[in-house]
C-alpha cells in the first residue's frame, strides 16, 4: 500500500452542519478510495465494528506484489486486500485505531495473546520498570510460550513471585524468564 492509508483531518462545522474528520487515539478515516476491513487473524473471516482484529486495506494505490517474490506476494495479499500485520479496529464512526502488530502475538492453545498485555500487567507488578515480551518455540508443548527481559518463573511461580495472571491471558501461558531491565 502506499505510506498513507488514513488519516485524521480538521472537523467541519458551517452552521449547523458539522462533519468530525478528527478523533484522538485513532489514525482517521480512510482515505477516499481505500477500503479497511478488520479479520480474525486465524480465519481471515470478518469481524464486527468495534472488534480487534487484523486489518487489512485495498485500493488501487495497492502494490501488485513483491518483484520475483510470490511467496511473500502471496503471503501479503489475501483476495485483493494487503494484509498490514496491524492489529486493530474500526469504530462505529469509521474511524481506524491502530492497537498492535500481529508479530507482537503469541498463538497458545489457540488463543492469541497480546505481548503488550503481558508487557503491561509485569511493568504494573514489578514497579513500572521496562520490560519485554518475545515469543520462543515451545518443542515439547508445541506452542510458543513468552519470556521476559532477573525473576526466572514458570507455571504457578507466578502467582509466588506476585505477577497476578491478566485476564486476557490464556490459562495456558508459561512465563520462562522474567527480569526488570535496569538502566
Amino acid at each position: 500500500m502506499a505510506p498513507v492509508v488514513a488519516v485524521n483531518t480538521p472537523n467541519f462545522e458551517a452552521g449547523k452542519d458539522t462533519q468530525i474528520g478528527y478523533k484522538s487515539g485513532t489514525v482517521g478515516h480512510p482515505l477516499p478510495g481505500v477500503a479497511a476491513r478488520i479479520v480474525d487473524p486465524s480465519t481471515f473471516e470478518p469481524l464486527p465494528v468495534n472488534s480487534q482484529g487484523l486489518l487489512l486495506v485495498k485500493g488501487s494505490n495497492r502494490m501488485t506484489g513483491y518483484l520475483n517474490q510470490p511467496g511473500r506476494t502471496a503471503e501479503s495479499l489475501r483476495d485483493g486486500w494487503y494484509v498490514t500485520g496491524d492489529i486493530a479496529l474500526i469504530d462505529d464512526e469509521g474511524f481506524l485505531r491502530i492497537t498492535d502488530r500481529l508479530s507482537r502475538f503469541s498463538k497458545i492453545a489457540g488463543e492469541m495473546a497480546p505481548h503488550v498485555k503481558i508487557e503491561e500487567a509485569i511493568s504494573a507488578s514489578i514497579g513500572d520498570a521496562p520490560c519485554a515480551v518475545t515469543a520462543i518455540p515451545d518443542e515439547q508443548r508445541n506452542t510458543i510460550p513468552w519470556t521476559v527481559d532477573s525473576v526466572v518463573a514458570s507455571g504457578s511461580f507466578l502467582s509466588e513471585v506476585g505477577l497476578p495472571m491478566p485476564v486476557l491471558l490464556p490459562e495456558h501461558a508459561i512465563v520462562l524468564h522474567a527480569s526488570a531491565v535496569e538502566d
